[in-house]
């Protein structure tokens, strides 16, 4: 069986690192699949991207052409909202490697256009790494569940208009993709619930298959050693924030964090906690936060990523919406508790007082509370164990693949 999975970024993102997680994989259990992206970075040779200056350009050009219509919108201030408008070659592509079967990822930044997903003459398997198949553009609705009559009024574009351009997108991907051989993958029972209510996806055929990752590689490791390692302090409380892409993502929860963590900042001497902040560098405006602040910059390599889980005490997701995050599993896996609201699919990983501690969305209080109580547990290794176990038993990159395989299977028969 040759699988071609499509993916716009083979390394940028949360969905590259869970796909490209996926085909590797599968590779290893011996499928034949290769990864079509539109930016290419590494020299893996299963996977394809742009090859000559004028396939690179066409790709940034693309790229820079999808967000235009929204310019009509100037209020509209949401950064990450697709059309997927301009044309794409993708079906010829994927002739060309005689694919049994497309899995699509996240397919935006112009890399496939809604019409062209409607070409596929194969059968399709899309797995949701978030809203934008079910919505007219959004990947996140922020709760406004307009999708559920097909858009118009989008908050998100700041429009008034019943036939905005989120109400042409959400009819655009109707007409396209009403006779593909299609069937939705969600990696959280909570989007798999989402995707059944929108008019886009009713009737068809939705599973749940959480994603994976490497335990061999995302593992407990001793504390003292990998602070050792990354140049941290090994005498004081760290706590974990991720802040990949920008740090004041309001989706992500980054503004909140100086709310969250201000009860720390009274806690005495050696006993005040540090925050580390992954996937950002320091910048030139100091962030206000009441705790003392250590850059550890774009980590890319998945063991310092996966130390720097290993040397926190907490790692802190304080996102308003999201479907299965990649950051929660790592720190499970790493032995790392969590604390985050109870949103989306974070439910589904964080059993509250057992591997982690959950808050009430937007409950500043209650998550600093929460971060605290982990911080305080008087048995810590009982946390760790716990993560590592949920890890274990949901997780693992192998369980993942074969869940697919079977699904693959019943597909081409």
């Amino acid at each position: 069986m040759k699988v071609v999975h499509l993916n716009s970024f083979e390394l940028k993102g949360g969905a590259a690192k869970a796909a490209r997680r996926l085909h590797h994989g599968l590779v290893e259990a011996a499928v034949t699949s290769r990864m079509l992206v539109q930016f290419k970075e590494s020299d893996d040779w299963r996977i394809q991207g742009p090859v000559t200056k004028a396939e690179k350009a066409a790709a940034l050009i693309k790229d820079a052409l999808d967000p235009l219509p929204k310019a009509i919108y100037p209020r509209g201030r949401e950064k990450v909202w697709s059309i997927n408008w301009t044309p794409a070659s993708v079906a010829r592509r994927i002739g060309t490697l005689g694919a049994d079967l497309v899995h699509l990822h996240w397919i935006n930044a112009g890399f496939v256009s809604v019409e062209s997903i409607g070409r596929i003459a194969r059968p399709v398997v899309w797995t949701l790494h978030d809203m934008w198949p079910l919505t007219g553009g959004c990947h996140y609705d922020k709760g406004c569940q307009r999708f559920l009559e097909g858009c118009g009024r989008c908050p998100q574009l700041c429009s008034s208009s019943r036939h905005d351009l989120s109400r042409l997108g959400f009819r655009r991907k109707q007409g396209a993709w009403r006779n593909i051989q299609l069937t939705l993958v969600a990696p959280s029972r909570w989007l798999a619930g989402e995707a059944g209510k929108s008019p886009l996806f009713q009737d068809r055929d939705i599973r749940v298959i959480a994603n994976g990752l490497d335990l061999d590689v995302y593992k407990p490791r001793e504390r003292a050693q990998a602070r050792e390692l990354l140049g941290l302090p090994g005498d004081r409380p760290l706590v974990l924030f991720c802040a990949a892409g920008d740090f004041l993502d309001p989706r992500k929860g980054g503004e909140l964090i100086r709310k969250i963590l201000a009860p720390l900042a009274a806690w005495p001497g050696d006993k005040r906690p540090l925050l580390a902040v992954m996937g950002s560098s320091e910048p030139q405006a100091a962030y206000p936060c009441p705790l003392e602040m250590l850059y550890l910059g774009r980590m890319h390599d998945d063991i310092a990523i996966a130390l720097a889980y290993a040397a926190a005490d907490v790692f802190l997701a304080p996102s308003f919406q999201d479907n299965l995050p990649n950051t929660v599993m790592e720190a499970l896996a790493c032995g790392t508790p969590v604390a985050a609201f109870r949103v989306g699919g974070i439910p589904e990983m964080i059993d509250h007082g057992v591997n982690g501690y959950l808050a009430a969305c937007g409950d500043e209080a209650g998550l600093g509370a929460g971060v605290a109580w982990l911080l305080n547990h008087p048995e810590p290794a009982r946390l760790a164990e716990a993560a590592r176990k949920t890890a274990e038993q949901c997780y693992d990159i192998k369980r993942q693949a074969q869940c697919y395989i079977e699904l693959y299977e019943e597909l081409v028969r």
